[in-house]
């Protein structure tokens, strides 16, 4: 943690631009049935969630390299966005942004 928490300030910088790209596209978007809108609407909670925790991550990371948040707290918070609600464990589920709208 110690020698690469500037790495990780800016990949989540990087994923919270990503995630704030995605956010405006589904904002976008005006479907017409209720499925369709609430599939949308699905995504974007989920996509503001995402960016929610990112931003915790973010900032205790800032905090430990300023001296004021412990190793173990930036940790345990990192290793709790881990699993079924990383990224990649966002990947591996379904989920309603990834379902084709009803035609």
């Amino acid at each position: 943690m110690r020698t690469n928490h500037q790495a990780i300030i800016l990949s989540v910088a990087l994923y919270c631009f990503l995630t704030d790209e995605k956010l405006a596209s589904l904002r976008d978007q005006r479907p017409n049935e209720m499925a369709a809108q609430t599939a949308r609407d699905e995504a974007i909670a989920h996509y503001e969630s995402l960016k929610r925790d990112l931003e915790t991550i973010r900032n205790l990371t800032v905090e430990f390299g300023n001296g004021k948040a412990k190793e173990k707290t930036v940790e345990g918070t990192a290793n709790g966005f881990a699993g079924p609600r990383s990224l990649a464990g966002w990947r591996r589920r379904p989920h309603p942004s990834r379902r084709p709208l009803p035609t």
